[in-house]
Parts: structure tokens; sequence; C-alpha cells
């Protein structure tokens, strides 16, 4: 095919074939051609502008295709199509696929806007946005960087088991496969929509945003800008819901505790006579119990923060204690709280979430008056304290609480299954 024909003699006078698309009308000639086989070519001639256009083709059935192509697009008004060259043709479809899912048109106004903004450097200016927003950085899909955050926090001596590792697989589980560079605030905060419970939700963005603000630090995402995790909206939470429970349940609680299973006793001590939370609980090592000086130190309380503290040791809580106790080691297994929480459930008895804790705060601050005394031994703000835990509990029933011993527990009559109070 050549897109200027040499002068051809033709056999006969006007066109072999004509070919209609409205009232347009292209022509198809027969030509005689020494080097053709069959000693013939078929040239395809319109006019476009005032100025006539030829192609040639070896083949009658091609010259067709390309008559009813042009007749369609000068009929259409498409007069610049109808007139491309063979090389202007190849032209667009390297265009076209380089452009690949972008329309043409629109990659060109992209790439003149681009201009606009910042002359010829267009290259150069790309390079360093690249760099700033981290695409030259190597991927990791979510799972990836879930492991390696995981057993970075581990190296740090972080217990993991009762924070990281409850939340962050169930992030990996969903968005595993995805990079973690190419998450969304958007579509982030519709997963977090699906969590109900406020407080679920906001604990789990709390991990998602650690998550991400070490992802930064590892250069894994761009540095110094904010990451998608921390542009997503924390819930808005209600009131804190405070269940304290009542001396006699607890009474009731140790003994049902001592007669089925005497080796959760310690992580119960720990638990109602010194606040300990549920992790603090299942972190804390024997050898930072210290009997004679009448304290504990909490073995997993955070660096620099509140929870790194000192907790008083009731006498009660030191009788307690004394059968069990041993020099270094784990005071009891991982779960012990949730366990010792089934088994007084099954027994009849009612707990509230986190029950033996707010008594702890509710008996102390009702016991000593002391709020900021007590903030320090819970590990929590004043703030905290006065909003939630104040006029709880009477004065006669803190001194009824850290008086419970292992011989008044053993006089009790058989215990009769009770509701904590509210």
């Amino acid at each position: 095919m050549k897109d200027s024909p040499k002068p051809i003699k033709r056999t006969k006078r006007g066109p072999f074939k004509v070919v209609h698309s409205g009232s347009v009308s292209v022509a198809v000639y027969k030509l005689k051609h020494k080097h053709a086989a069959g000693g013939f070519v078929y040239a395809v001639a319109w006019h476009v502008g005032g100025q006539r256009r030829m192609k040639q083709f070896t083949s009658l059935a091609a010259a067709l295709a390309q008559a009813n192509l042009v007749a369609e697009q000068l009929a259409a008004g498409r007069m610049e199509a109808a007139s491309l060259t063979t090389d202007d043709a190849n032209t667009l479809i390297e265009i076209r696929r380089l452009a690949g899912d972008m329309p043409p048109v629109s990659a060109m106004q992209e790439w003149r806007r681009a201009r606009e903004l910042v002359g010829v450097d267009v290259l150069p200016a790309c390079e360093k946005w690249a760099q700033r927003h981290g695409v030259a950085l190597p991927g990791k899909t979510v799972a990836e960087a879930v492991d390696e955050f995981i057993a970075a926090k581990r190296r740090q001596g972080v217990d993991t088991g009762a924070s990281y590792e409850r939340s962050l697989p169930v992030f990996a589980r969903e968005f595993g496969k995805s990079q973690l560079r190419n998450l969304s605030k958007s579509v982030m905060q519709a997963w977090l929509d699906k969590i109900a419970h406020p407080v679920s939700r906001n604990c789990m963005r709390s991990r998602m945003v650690t998550l991400f603000r070490w992802a930064r630090d590892e250069d894994i995402l761009p540095r110094d800008i904010q990451t998608e995790a921390e542009r997503t909206d924390a819930a808005r939470e209600g009131p804190m819901e405070i269940g304290i429970i009542t001396p006699e349940t607890f009474r009731a609680v140790l003994r049902t505790i001592r007669d089925k299973a005497p080796h959760y006793l310690p992580a119960l001590v720990v638990a109602a006579f010194c606040g300990l939370r549920r992790a603090e609980v299942h972190g804390q090592d024997w050898k930072d119990i210290e009997l004679g000086r009448k304290f504990v130190r909490v073995t997993h309380g955070k660096k620099g923060t509140p929870a790194r503290r000192l907790v008083p040791l009731c006498d009660a809580a030191i009788e307690w204690l004394v059968p069990y106790r041993q020099k270094e080691g784990p005071i009891c297994a991982n779960l012990a709280i949730d366990r010792i929480r089934d088994i007084a459930r099954t027994a009849g008895f009612g707990l509230a979430d986190n029950g033996f804790r707010h008594s702890f705060i509710s008996y102390r601050v009702a016991g000593t008056g002391n709020i900021p005394e007590t903030s320090i031994e819970a590990g929590n703000s004043v703030r905290m304290i006065h909003k939630h835990y104040r006029e709880l509990a009477t004065k006669t029933e803190a001194e009824a609480w850290f008086g419970i011993t292992p011989a008044e527990v053993a006089a009790m009559p058989e215990p009769k299954p009770m509701e904590a109070a509210s």
C-alpha cells in the first residue's frame, strides 16, 4: 500500500466501484500496474477540503473496506480522520499504546498542564514528587508490614499478645494483599465504620495508626507527611460504664477460685487488690512483687507513661500471695483473667467487664480520699479518676474490700451466686 500513487493508466473511464454512506460517495478505481500480482491495483479516492486523496491496495477487499471506512467518517463529519496518511495512523496507534487506559486526549491535556506548572522540567519534577510520596520506596503488602511490625515490637520487649496480635491480624485479613502505601483513608474508614462498638473501633484505629507511623519511620511509607491511617476519623465514644463488684461478691469469687482453680489466685489478687490491667496481670513477674516492702512494681508498665508505677500491697493481699511466692517467673499463665471471669460467671456470679480494676480504683478513692495518689497507683490521669470513679463506694465498703483475708473466706458458709453492683 502506498500513500501517493505514481501516474497509472486506467483500464477504462470512471470508477470500478462506488461506496455510499448517506449522501457521501467514495470511488474505487481498478488500475493497471505491471509490478502488482494479477497486473492490477485498486485505488480509493475521495476529496477533503477541496483536495483529492488517494490510497492504493493490492486487493479489492482491502480497498472496499477502506472506502467504507472513509465514507462513514466523511458522513459523520470526521474529515480530518479521513485524511490521515499511513504515518499519521501509525502515530495515533503508538499514542494510544503509550496512553494505556487513559484516553489520548486526556493524556495530552495532563501533559500540557504539567508543562504549564513546571515548564520543560516535567520529568525531574515527577521524579522529585515520586521520592517525596514514596513511589520509589520498596513496596510492602499489608500482611508483610503487619508481620514485620509485630516482630519489631517483640524485639523491643513489647508484650504484643494482648494488643497488636489481637487486632492487626484482623486488619491484615481484610487488606493483606494490598500495598500498604496504596490504602486510602476512604477505604480504611469504610472498614472501620463497620465495627459497631465505638471503643473497639477506636482501639483498632489506634493500632492501625501505630502501624502506619512505624512504616513511615522505616521508610516503607514516605516521610514528613500525614499517613492515611492518621486521616481516618475516630468514633465518638459514649460515657464509660463503670461496673464495680461488691465485697460480698469478691469474697465468694475468691473462695470459688481457691476451690476450683487455685493456681489463678495470684492473678486475681493483683487484679483486685492492686488494680492492674488485664495485660499487666498477664505480664507480671514475681521478681517485681515485694511482699516484705509491701508493693508491686508493674512489670509491663509502658516506659514514660503513668503505667510505669509502684502499687501498694494491703495486708490481706500479702496473706493471699505468701503461699504462692516464687523468686521469679510469671505469676500466671496467659488469659488467666479471662479464665477467672469464665469460672466466676459459670458459678453464677455477675462480674462487670474490667470489674476488678474498676473496683480497686473506686474503693481506693473512697478509702483514702486522695485522688492524685490513686491516679498514680492506677496509672490513670487525675481527670479520669474525677470523671468516672468518684462517689461510687463508701469508706466502709472500701475497708471491707481491702480487708478480705484467707481466714475470713475460709470461715464463710458455702457461697451463693450474687450480682455485682454497678
